[in-house]
């Protein structure tokens, strides 16, 4: 199903930004420079004609009606889901964009503010003093709103049950919908909407296949996460407990709709594959590629580098040898040294002392809640005893990468991997994640079948490093989490003698480098906050020394402690080869398939053709300022008699313009010219249009593909472009020619 909503004037849907200096107020736009309007705006719009509907009929729109369909703040997820609304024909104009893109000749002049120019304009604004009728100084303000060249679709849906009196009123809310938007009552943002019943198959990506995996096996599973809309994740990466429970909701949906009555505290499989451990979803940290996704690692809390020196980290010292770790001036501790930033990173297969940084942006949205005052139209703040507060939120970028991953049995994976196809390999997860925010397509790569952990020499008197490579929770012999370093060493050293069956001599150095972090989260079936518990936070490096005479096999990687099945506790041993690491751009992200054809629509053919006028007339405009010029300066013997000819002229062609007859106006000034051919100042051949239709046709030939459109621009657009450039100019140019001879009287 979908929302239509048609633009009967230009519409202004704040995000709450600007540009400094230039916009007060912008809109959304994606990548591309397409105009967006966000999904919140919608729902807040609707839940506004709830209300209103509500005061004529409350036994239908009654509370738990709204708080079924639409949710409650901070507390309750409603049930309709809603994705930003975008133009009709987005998925063609994108892939337009990316063809053009692709080409060097093209690619300069479908910038994304040369596309945003085509679907919006800017408003200007002032306030009037009513005493004085003055304006009041520093009132001007600027506005950017969309146009109405498209209607606006938006993706709608439910995430749990619903009935046919719930989507009647969904429909009838959607009918009510009227104005939207900022100045509502000023010109602006008056809209027609409609609710499109039509309900669309999830269609089936083809991401995997293969046949059934063996029940009694145990596998590992990679997925690949690309968002399809901005995600908010407080960790600032796809948490294994995000993943679990978008699956689990999934499978919940998917069950209800086969029994009304089903109920999971009863179903054994979703305790197998959510309650119990069975399945590990892993954190999803970020990769730059789309086809073959690298996990990244969290950077090493024990990270340094010189302040002058951004191509290198070196392992901090004493971490594995107090004597020897030597940089140019001397050790270590004599330099000027930095911390690492938290961030990721991709250690290189080939050479095992270079590190590509991964560098995951993160982008700030803000979203206003009106006052129950609808005269009031921004966020007063929460002091406001009549409501209306400004939320703030930091959200992963649309299109960003993740790798993640899940391990277990044969026959639970399945499970999963059937379930994701049967729903088109989307999810949801994050706050918001029912409007506007997190959207996310999954993608599987190659299923391996788990082997044991490979083992590792330590020999004898040899430190190694346990080196975190997620959050971890690790509680003290008390069962209490005080993320000592003490707690870790000895969770960690009774773990390797249960693997190892025996008594050991390895014993903790003391040097610890630790980062810190929190679990916490929140449970939507219960509508409580999880038990909040610190935690070593991902990159935490502890030492550990071998004291027996003897070499020792260690694992090379594994779990430690609490919630191991939702991406914590993993880690893996770092035996330090090398003190200095070399530092490498990260691995530049593989694009999306660019269309071997230019697609030709009619949306498309808007922009393209949009895009093409303005590239066109800015290049007349230049011609016409350029001819202009020439015309003056060949003409400045004649100074007493430019001012009556020119404005004689521009008389003329205001006339002629507004009756858009050019023909006219080329014979009357040809009939003046013949009047008066004693006259030294000549306008001939001057409004001829083929002179500057020829210009048109020669800029076209230069910008090499318009001849794909069979494009052209109307002779009367054209004429006006150049004409009214041309006389502004001369304009211009007389006046300045004005002043000087009145200065240089003066001055005589």
């Amino acid at each position: 199903m979908k929302f239509v909503l048609e633009l009967l004037s230009p519409l202004c849907p704040a995000i709450g930004e600007g540009s400094a200096g230039i916009i007060d107020t912008e809109v959304a736009v994606d990548e591309f420079g397409i105009p967006e309007i966000p999904a919140k705006r919608l729902k807040g719009c609707l839940l506004e004609c709830f209300d209103e509907l509500a005061q004529y009929d409350a036994e239908i729109f009654s509370q738990n009606v709204r708080d079924r369909l639409f949710g409650r703040s901070g507390t309750l997820q409603g049930n309709v889901l809603i994705r930003n609304g975008r133009p009709s024909g987005y998925a063609e104009l994108v892939d337009c964009l990316r063809h053009l893109r692709s080409n060097p000749t093209t690619a300069s002049y479908f910038h994304p503010d040369a596309v945003r120019d085509v679907y919006t304009s800017i408003r200007t604004q002032t306030a009037v003093d009513r005493g004085t009728g003055a304006v009041k100084p520093k009132s001007l303000r600027s506005i950017r709103v969309i146009q109405p060249v498209s209607t606006f679709e938006f993706e709608v849906s439910f995430s749990g049950e619903y009935s046919l009196a719930d989507l009647d009123i969904l429909e009838t809310c959607t009918n009510v919908l009227r104005h939207m938007g900022l100045n509502r009552t000023r010109g602006l943002g008056w809209v027609k909407c409609r609710l499109d019943r039509t309900i669309r198959e999830n269609e089936d990506s083809g991401f995997f296949s293969t046949d059934r995996l063996d029940e009694s096996e145990t596998y590992e599973l990679p997925l690949n996460l690309m968002l399809q809309s901005p995600v908010i994740f407080r960790e600032g990466y796809v948490t294994g407990t995000a993943l679990l429970g978008s699956f689990a909701s999934l499978y919940i949906k998917d069950r209800k709709k086969q029994n009304p009555a089903y109920d999971p505290e009863k179903d054994e499989l979703f305790a197998d594959l959510f309650l119990h451990g069975k399945v590990r979803f892993r954190n999803g940290y970020p990769s730059v590629s789309d086809i073959s996704p690298q996990r990244s690692r969290p950077n090493g809390a024990h990270w340094k580098r010189k302040k002058d020196d951004y191509d290198h980290v070196y392992i901090m010292e004493p971490a594995y040898d107090k004597n020897s770790n030597p940089s140019s001036s001397g050790t270590m501790q004599d330099d000027r040294m930095a911390t690492v930033p938290q961030g990721f990173h991709i250690a290189s297969p080939e050479n095992s002392s270079v590190v590509y940084w991964v560098k995951q942006a993160t982008e700030i949205h803000y979203h206003h809640q009106r006052p129950a005052l609808k005269s009031i139209g921004h966020a007063l703040g929460p002091e406001s005893e009549i409501g209306g507060e400004l939320f703030v939120y930091e959200a992963l970028p649309r299109n960003s990468l993740f790798a993640a991953g899940l391990e277990g049995e044969g026959r639970l994976l399945n499970v999963l991997i059937d379930l994701a196809k049967r729903y088109g390999c989307l999810l949801r997860m994050g706050r918001s994640a029912n409007v506007q925010y997190g959207q996310v397509r999954l993608k599987f790569g190659q299923i391996v079948r788990t082997k044991p952990p490979e083992m590792i020499r330590i020999q004898s008197g040899q430190t190694f490093g346990v080196l975190l490579s997620s959050p971890s929770v690790v509680p003290n012999s008390n069962g209490y989490c005080d993320c000592k370093a003490e707690t870790f060493a000895t969770a960690y050293l009774r773990e390797l003698e249960k693997q190892l069956a025996g008594p050991l001599s390895i014993e903790p150095t003391g040097s610890v480098y630790c980062r810190f972090t929190e679990y916490s989260g929140y449970n939507t079936k219960w509508q409580l906050p999880k038990v909040s518990q610190p935690a070593y936070d991902g990159g935490s490096l502890f030492v550990f020394v071998n004291r027996s005479s003897v070499d020792v096999m260690v694992p090379a990687r594994g779990t430690l402690g609490l919630y191991t099945s939702v991406g914590y506790g993993e880690y893996e041993i770092d035996v330090l080869a090398h003190k200095r690491l070399i530092v490498r751009e990260p691995i530049s992200r593989t694009e999306n398939e660019i269309p071997e054809a230019l697609p030709l629509t009619e949306t498309t053919r808007m922009l393209i053709s949009s895009v093409l006028k303005t590239v066109l007339f800015r290049r007349l405009s230049a011609q016409a300022a350029q001819d202009a010029d020439e015309w003056f300066d060949s003409h400045l013997t004649h100074r007493d008699k430019l001012n009556p000819h020119i404005r004689k002229r521009w008389k003329l062609y205001r006339e002629c313009r507004s009756k858009m007859n050019y023909e006219t106006l080329y014979n009357q000034a040809r009939s003046l010219d013949a009047k008066k051919r004693k006259n030294s100042v000549s306008f001939k051949d001057l409004f001829r249009a083929e002179r500057v239709t020829g210009e048109t046709d020669q800029i076209l030939q230069e910008l090499s593909f318009p001849a794909l459109l069979e494009w052209k621009p109307g002779t009367y657009e054209v004429l006006t472009c150049y004409y009214d450039t041309f006389f502004a100019l001369l304009k211009v140019r007389l006046k300045r020619q004005q002043k000087e001879a009145q200065q240089i009287g003066s001055a005589n």
